[in-house]
């Protein structure tokens, strides 16, 4: 098969189309044909050779799939069926698996990460981590939900608890992560997210890093909060600096 390992670490030149071995399943996998994979930063870090995440080489990175099942494994899902892969590798048996606690698992692991990933036409995951596509949503669509969604529903549902009627505030609501969390479900008919304008060393203009989804859905519950701007400005108007706060991000 076709597929774009990491073989050796550098810019974006160093992946390359090849030709390699298609994946061997174990007992507990499926098998999908991928039709669309995402770009998360773990890729990005991965292909650079940053310490924390380094693997050995060569390695197919990709986490964020969305595709076609060709042999649906123990899950027993018909061939053709249009999935969504979970992320998230746990071993089930452990106390916190049992608990529900999958992401504190002693052995957790990312797809793509801990295993190889969706930079190819098949990849082999837990068939358990397989979720069907809803009739209407794009491959595309549906592979840039993974890792991001899930992080902003752990934040929101399992730590934050939010309830209707409460403000959220979003730091850098332009990101994977904050984009999410705006248009997250749990966020975005119930409660009220405001978008935060903030500001790199880089640069003396700060970035209105807000969602069109808080911005029109409610522009009075949409006003954006400033916090550690050296030249704060909005809408190209003087702001005058404040101090953030998330207190209404309840910790379970």
């Amino acid at each position: 098969m076709r597929a774009v390992p990491i073989t050796t670490h550098g810019g974006p030149d160093v992946l390359t189309l090849q030709d390699v071995p298609e994946p061997t399943p174990s007992a507990s996998d499926a098998i999908v044909r991928v039709r669309a994979c995402a770009l998360n930063h773990l890729d990005l870090w991965q292909r650079r050779g940053i310490a924390r995440v380094a693997r050995q080489l060569p390695h197919i990175p990709g986490s964020d799939i969305a595709g076609e099942v060709v042999d649906g494994g123990p899950a027993g899902l018909p061939a053709g069926t249009r999935v969504i892969v979970h992320p998230g590798l746990t071993c089930g048996h452990c106390g916190p698996c049992l608990a529900g606690h999958d992401s504190l698992c002693d052995r957790y692991g990312v797809v793509g990460f801990q295993s190889e990933g969706g930079y190819a036409e098949l990849v082999a995951v837990p068939a358990a981590n397989l979720l069907s596509i809803p009739d209407g949503v794009t491959f595309e669509s549906a592979a840039a939900f993974p890792l991001t969604f899930l992080t902003a529903w752990h934040m929101l549902v399992s730590r934050a608890n939010v309830r209707a009627g409460e403000t959220v505030l979003v730091i850098a609501a332009g990101s994977g992560v904050g984009l999410s969390t705006t248009i997250h479900p749990s966020t975005s008919r119930s409660t009220r997210p405001t978008p935060s304008i903030c500001t790199c060393t880089c640069t003396e203009q700060p970035r209105f890093l807000s969602s069109n989804r808080a911005m029109l859905s409610d522009p009075a519950s949409a006003r954006p909060s400033i916090s550690g701007c050296r030249a704060p400005y909005l809408a190209g108007r003087p702001a005058k600096r404040s101090r953030t706060s998330a207190s209404s991000m309840r910790r379970r």
